[in-house]
């Protein structure tokens, strides 16, 4: 019983680091025909994509997608701290 407990301590926190490494906080585009990537206030185009909680700032995205095929693509928002790692707040928080 104690092995096992003392495998389940040792093994856990060595799972939770194994975690995906496919996402990176910071600039980075994924796709190589993706270029010209802007991400800004919307109508101020060197503004940093900052918003105030309860304002009705927008931010906006654009990119120029360098594939002769049509794409359709999706987008998700993750909530970091200000270490820049992601929280543990719940999709619906």
């Amino acid at each position: 019983m104690k092995k096992q407990l003392a495998f389940l301590i040792w093994i856990i926190p060595a799972l939770c680091l194994c975690q995906d490494e496919g996402l990176r906080n910071y600039d980075y585009v994924y796709l190589g025909n993706i270029k010209s990537v802007k991400f800004h206030v919307e109508g101020l185009l060197l503004s940093m994509p900052i918003v105030n909680l309860h304002s009705n700032t927008a931010l906006e995205l654009s990119f120029d997608d360098l594939s002769p095929d049509y794409r359709e693509y999706v987008y998700t928002f993750v909530h970091c701290d200000a270490g820049w790692q992601p929280s543990n707040l719940v999709e619906s928080e």
